[in-house]
């Protein structure tokens, strides 16, 4: 499934975008069938934690940790699939007792029952472990991840990542205490929304509206079949005054009330016409628009599925069999075998019907003329994704390996960034002191699936890139120093960067030189490549906008070999007029 001017390819699943009208049922089914068949996927681009059994579970657990005569929450963990028992034996443990739940847990269980082991363990280490240690400890060591999973629906995996990364990060922002931490998530709107734009090699499942800017070669709008078009709200304001239609049925309203309700519905039609218009644009290659329903019902007139088969016809599509083979479970294959408008490559140009003479199919909404458009705007401002001149993160060429590191690892292209991922996760944590044991838990956690020798490599790869002489100067006091910082920032008219920086080190005295550290787990070149200095210079200029007036330093870490490569100032200011030249 090539774009628009690449060469033929095969499909991958990052090619494919699933867009929906709303949120609900069919975005979780859709994940899970993905899941079920082994499909990457990204996941929906809204979670919402509040609603997962599993996060649910796992604050519960930490809810126990913080306080144990909760007893609320420790029949929460004891019942969930972290503790694993059934109805009637929780309620035969606490049935009558006369003290806390956890002295009968202490009773009535060996200390190396599952259960009882699980939180004790917890309320052994509650004390000097960090949130996110306490749900990692749970998830790996106690088998609490296969349990969850196992046992909820295969989308609750996604809620257990996230749940992991919105500790992480509350740890970089705040004291990472139980007590904050939980009080944080609950004051918290308990819906996450996930960026998209960078999905990987994975499926993406989006709104119509979060889609807004994308694109993919391949673009499925899942459910485009009837959706009931609700009536306008009863209130309307006619000539200022908010006037009770009663009923909400304009043929039971007076004349002006009855014209603005008509007014309301035209306005609404418009928009699921805007809206249909963005879904259709996404796709930069194939569209599929599928939908179920009787779309011939008149109480349903905002099918989508219906509007572009309409127009599909009137450009001369031709009708073709829906493949067979494709219905899950006990549906007959058959059922779907109906026949399906396809239209290809190659649209027709409107047909000449002569001056003055009809079109056999005249069309609903007239296409604006072409020779009256609008007066042009302000030119709208480019972004500009740092992201964007990284090249993909793959693991370092093999090389002759020191006595103390991990052989290597082959891994393609998808756990290559993970491994990336994990590099980055460890660098940060030892550049703060963190001891190495718990360290490798929090890599398997970033990033999941990735083999424990792949994780151990990691790991030594980015204990050896801190010890080139002189990069202590480059990392700076915790204090003092920003880790993962997000930058967004116009560095020339008209032109705006977006991105993340690895570190950036602003020292408190106002004369001392800003330094920002980017950290590359690629193969090592001899010099930095132009897109990393164009990277640099942009995340240079950024931060000059923020502190105008200091001197700003920035250099490149090579962790394969591993090599500090500070960057010249004049190398980055000429990197930088290149970019804004060519963007």
């Amino acid at each position: 499934m090539p774009r628009r001017g690449e060469a033929a390819r095969p499909m991958r699943p990052g090619d494919v975008l699933f867009l929906l009208r709303s949120r609900g049922r069919i975005a979780g089914g859709l994940v899970a069938a993905l899941k079920a068949r082994g499909v990457p996927v990204a996941g929906a681009d809204r979670l919402s934690l509040s609603d997962s059994l599993a996060a649910g579970d796992l604050l519960a657990l930490l809810r126990v940790a913080l306080d144990p005569g909760d007893d609320l929450a420790l029949a929460e963990v004891l019942r969930s699939p972290l503790g694993g028992i059934s109805e009637e034996a929780l309620f035969e443990l606490a049935h009558g007792r006369r003290g806390p739940l956890l002295g009968r847990v202490r009773a009535r269980w060996e200390a190396d029952a599952a259960p009882r082991a699980l939180v004790e363990d917890v309320l052994r280490r509650a004390d000097f472990d960090r949130p996110f240690e306490l749900m990692q400890r749970a998830l790996v060591r106690h088998g609490g991840r296969a349990a969850l999973t196992a046992r909820l629906a295969p989308e609750e995996a996604d809620a257990i990542d996230e749940l992991l990364a919105q500790a992480l990060a509350y740890e970089r922002a705040e004291v990472p205490t139980l007590p904050g931490f939980l009080a944080w998530m609950e004051a918290g709107e308990g819906s996450i929304k996930r960026e998209m734009e960078q999905g990987g090699d994975a499926v993406r499942v989006m709104t119509v509206h979060g889609a807004k800017g994308l694109e993919a070669p391949f673009v499925i709008l899942a459910d485009a079949g009837p959706a009931r078009i609700h009536s306008p709200s009863p209130v309307q304001v006619v000539g200022g005054v908010a006037l009770w239609a009663g009923t909400g049925r304009a043929q039971d309203c007076p004349e002006p009330l009855r014209g603005a309700m008509e007014a309301a519905k035209r306005r609404e039609a418009e928009e699921r016409r805007r809206l249909l218009y963005v879904a259709m644009t996404r796709a930069e290659s194939r569209l599929l628009v599928a939908g179920c329903g009787d779309e011939t019902k008149p109480a349903y007139d905002g099918c989508w599925h219906h509007a572009v088969a309409e127009g599909l016809r009137r450009a001369g599509a031709e009708e073709a069999e829906c493949p067979r083979g494709l219905a899950p479970g006990k549906l007959d294959p058959g059922d779907l075998a109906a026949p399906m408008l396809r239209l290809d490559d190659g649209w027709p140009e409107r047909a000449e019907t002569g001056v003055g003479a009809p079109s056999e199919a005249p069309a609903s909404h007239p296409l604006p003329d072409p020779a009256r458009r609008p007066p042009a705007g302000p030119e709208p401002t480019k972004r500009i994704a740092a992201s964007a001149f990284e090249a993909d993160r793959r693991p370092p060429e093999a090389t002759e390996a020191p006595p103390d590191e991990a052989p290597a690892v082959p891994l393609g292209r998808a756990a290559a960034r993970a491994r990336g991922d994990a590099i980055h996760h460890a660098l940060d944590r030892l550049a703060e002191g963190a001891a190495r044991g718990p360290l490798l838990a929090e890599m398997a956690a970033v990033a999941p699936g990735l083999p424990a020798a792949a994780l151990e490599a990691g790991l030594l790869e980015a204990e050896r890139a801190l010890a080139p002489p002189g990069l202590a100067d480059w990392l700076g006091p915790p204090e003092e120093t920003l880790v993962e910082a997000t930058l967004s920032a116009e560095i020339a008219p008209g032109r705006r960067l977006s991105g993340r920086v690895d570190r950036v080190w602003i020292p408190a005295d106002p004369a001392a030189p800003i330094r920002l550290l980017d950290w590359k787990t690629g193969a090592a070149p001899e010099r930095a490549p132009e897109g990393y200095l164009r990277q640099l210079a942009a995340y240079r200029a950024a931060i000059g906008l923020i502190h105008p007036g200091r001197p700003i330093e920035a250099a490149l870490v090579w962790t394969a070999v591993p090599r500090l490569e500070a960057a010249p100032e004049a190398a980055l200011d000429a990197a930088l007029a290149r970019l804004l030249a060519a963007s």
